[in-house]
Parts: C-alpha cells; structure tokens; sequence
C-alpha cells in the first residue's frame, strides 16, 4: 500500500481506503492508470483487508484510515475513524476496475475480497 504521508509521524504509514481514488477516476474516464497495475492491485487488497474485512466484521463499509500494526480503525482524527458511503463506493468501484473479471466474478469478489 501507499504511506498517507511522508513524515515520521505516528499515522504517516496508516492505510486509507482512498489511497487509490485518483487512479480509479483515471480509470473510469478513460484515461490510463496512475500507477502500476500491480500497485493499485497490491494496495486495494491491503485496504480490503484491514480497512473492510477488520472494521466491523466486514458489514459496515470501509473504514477511512487503518493501522497496519492493530488492525483497527486509525484514531488520529475523527475522519480516519469514520465509513463513508462515498469512499466504500470508490474502493468497490476500483476494485472491479483492477480485478478485471465476469461479472459472476466480480460478485464473488465483492463477496469475499480478492485472494
């Protein structure tokens, strides 16, 4: 996945679920990728796992921000804590994106993550 920042701070290496927003937007208006394919791919299923699957038992959305050394939701700002439809809906959406697949496929992916 991508750091949130380059500083030493605490939450520099925390995982947002955004991450790869502008990428996906790239993506879906026709224009290339922003990153390697291999990149995106690594690092949305790294926010599937900790951000979706370990915030509420994988039922309430993707959380904002995750810690890589908990698991849990990143509490260095109320916005790091939260689910937001329109960010779970950008993970969705570029995961489908970057697992190109059938749509029975991309069902089951939706369902259980990528592998």
């Amino acid at each position: 996945y991508f750091n949130y920042d380059s500083s030493q701070s605490y939450q520099s290496d925390s995982i947002m679920s955004d991450q790869c927003a502008g990428n996906w937007y790239a993506r879906a208006c026709g224009m290339p990728p922003t990153v390697d394919p291999w990149k995106a791919q690594s690092a949305l299923e790294t926010v599937f796992a900790y951000n979706v699957r370990k915030f509420g038992g994988g039922r309430r959305g993707a959380v904002n921000g995750s810690r890589p050394d908990s698991g849990k939701a990143d509490q260095s700002s109320m916005q790091s804590r939260e689910a937001w439809t329109g960010t779970t809906y950008a993970v969705g959406a570029a995961m489908l994106h970057e697992f190109a697949c059938s749509q029975r496929e991309k069902r089951e992916l939706l369902e259980r993550g990528p592998a």
